[in-house]
């Protein structure tokens, strides 16, 4: 038989569950998740996906330390296909 004390410990862990998840949907980047969509950003997200991998499976700093080298890879990529060739 349940106590009055009983129930009202369910019911705050029950609300501290759902207050948990709105906190967790309100946390998500939406548009990181619009990169995937488009052929020209789906790199972009890759790189995203990447460094979340990294950061739950090694360490932060690692996944820091991806995300920077994969952009300076990325950036030297982009200014390559702009500059003229040299003939």
């Amino acid at each position: 038989m349940q106590t009055a004390m009983d129930s009202n410990l369910v019911l705050c862990k029950a609300t501290l569950a759902g207050l948990l998840i709105v906190v967790g949907v309100k946390m998500i980047d939406w548009h990181s998740l619009q990169l995937a969509r488009s052929r020209t950003t789906i790199l972009d997200f890759g790189v995203i996906v990447a460094v979340v991998v990294v950061a739950k499976t090694v360490s932060l700093i690692a996944a820091s330390g991806l995300g920077v080298g994969l952009a300076i890879l990325m950036f030297i990529a982009a200014v390559g296909q702009m500059a003229p060739a040299v003939q």
